[in-house]
């Protein structure tokens, strides 16, 4: 079969992609790729053990692009306006590079999605309301994420307003000084018992008065620091559940 090579046929025309079972997914990774990397290996990984992927057929076609943004902090976004223009623009850019599926490795930019997704022709996976559909069957729900997330409120919103859960719990700012820094730390690298250690003292403050059933790790550093293993609460993973979504999506 015929294959294009994507970085040599880049143009501002829309070009039809090459026939095949899955979709092409575009992946949008922002500042810091190892996010975007990372959810590419989870995607593999549930590949293989869900549907046993050997051959090089059995994977999607996927493009991770990275850009850098301005105006964007570690955990905090400084220029609004620069960071809208510089995403509203790549999401555009994408759009008319055969990309069928996008999804954006980083919660945070979720917020700027009804800037732009109208006028879109791919399919854009919305990291956070696939997070929060993950775990409709919880109640109570501790949501750790960076400080930028926190303030607008996403989740919150998502859980509350469309899966009516009455009992979302967002972090304290003390709380959220220690999640920002795991997630500082993961970017650098460090992810060791001590980040693991912080995120459990966070956990553990709010499970001593309230019932925990779920944490979410709402910022795709987190899951680099910090998973499953390391905690006797299901935990839901933004990453792991995108990276599942990202499949099934491709393979319809």
């Amino acid at each position: 079969m015929e294959t294009k090579n994507a970085a040599s046929n880049f143009s501002d025309e829309k070009t039809p992609i090459k026939e095949q079972e899955m979709k092409l997914i575009w992946i949008l990774s922002w500042s810091w790729p190892e996010a975007g990397l990372a959810i590419t290996q989870e995607m593999h990984e549930y590949l293989q053990w869900e549907y046993n992927a050997v051959d090089d057929l059995d994977y999607p076609d996927y493009i991770l692009y990275n850009k850098p943004l301005r105006g964007f902090g570690v955990t905090w976004i400084e220029q609004p306006e620069l960071v809208e223009e510089d995403f509203v623009n790549s999401m555009k850019k994408l759009d008319n590079m055969w990309a069928e599926i996008i999804w954006i490795a980083c919660n945070t930019l979720h917020w700027l999605l009804d800037k732009v997704e109208d006028q879109l022709d791919a399919t854009v996976i919305n990291m956070i309301h696939e997070t929060c559909n993950s775990i409709w069957d919880k109640d109570n729900v501790l949501v750790l994420c960076s400080a930028s997330t926190t303030k607008m409120g996403m989740y919150e919103k998502y859980l509350k307003d469309v899966l009516k859960k009455e009992n979302v719990l967002t972090l304290s700012w003390e709380n959220q000084d220690r999640i920002d820094e795991v997630i500082e730390s993961a970017m650098g690298w460090n992810q060791w018992q001590a980040e693991i250690d912080m995120v459990n003292t966070v956990i553990s403050s709010y499970k001593n008065e309230w019932p925990v059933d779920a944490v979410i790790l709402g910022c795709t550093e987190l899951p680099l620091a910090y998973s499953q293993k390391d905690c006797n609460l299901y935990v839901a993973s933004s990453n792991n559940v995108l990276a599942k979504t990202l499949v099934e999506e491709a393979k319809k």
